[in-house]
């Protein structure tokens, strides 16, 4: 990814995108920054078009809100800490277990869970229409850079996920993302 945060300039904001896709983490974690690696994966594998945005969010917090308010779609792809469930496992929450806290507890010094950043755009009646956070199941949150290969070896399986419901927000435009390879 280029060495700003976004891409597109959804940070001066001309041109709201229509898809904001968001990968945040801790990067300096370990699998905690899956997000942000799976972010980068998928960025070097496809161009897209002006109505996608992909955004690195780090451990942003509430500072996401000016990002998120009014961007009518978003995906979220986040580390999560889920009951009874191996390394690299996917879990989808749609906006509504997103709104309703059923979410996996926090992993990490994030500064608030994002339920909270959804309900507050909620109240201030800037959500998106629809979105979903895929949360991928952590090995190991020790400090390092480097993800555990059981999550790296879920990238494609993670790319269908984001691709399917991409589409499905975009109405099925397929030509919003011509593959690099």
């Amino acid at each position: 990814m280029d060495k700003s945060l976004f891409q597109n300039d959804l940070d001066l904001r001309k041109e709201t995108p229509k898809l904001l896709i968001l990968g945040i983490g801790n990067y300096l974690l370990k699998d905690e920054g899956v997000g942000i690696h799976f972010l980068r994966y998928f960025e070097s594998r496809y161009k897209l078009c002006k109505e996608i945005s992909l955004m690195e969010g780090g451990t942003l917090g509430l500072n996401f809100l000016p990002y998120l308010e009014g961007i009518p779609y978003l995906i979220v792809i986040d580390a999560a800490n889920m009951k009874n469930a191996k390394p690299g496992d996917i879990k989808i929450f749609s906006k509504e277990d997103i709104l309703n806290n059923h979410l996996p507890f926090k992993l990490s010094p994030h500064e608030v869970h994002f339920s909270e950043v959804l309900q507050l755009l909620e109240l201030k009646g800037k959500a998106p229409k629809d979105c979903i956070l895929i949360g991928i199941q952590v090995k190991d949150i020790s400090p390092g850079i480097e993800i555990s290969p059981e999550l790296k070896s879920k990238f494609p399986e993670i790319e269908k996920i984001v691709l399917n419901y991409a589409q499905k927000f975009l109405g099925g435009k397929s030509e919003c993302f011509q593959k690099n390879f």
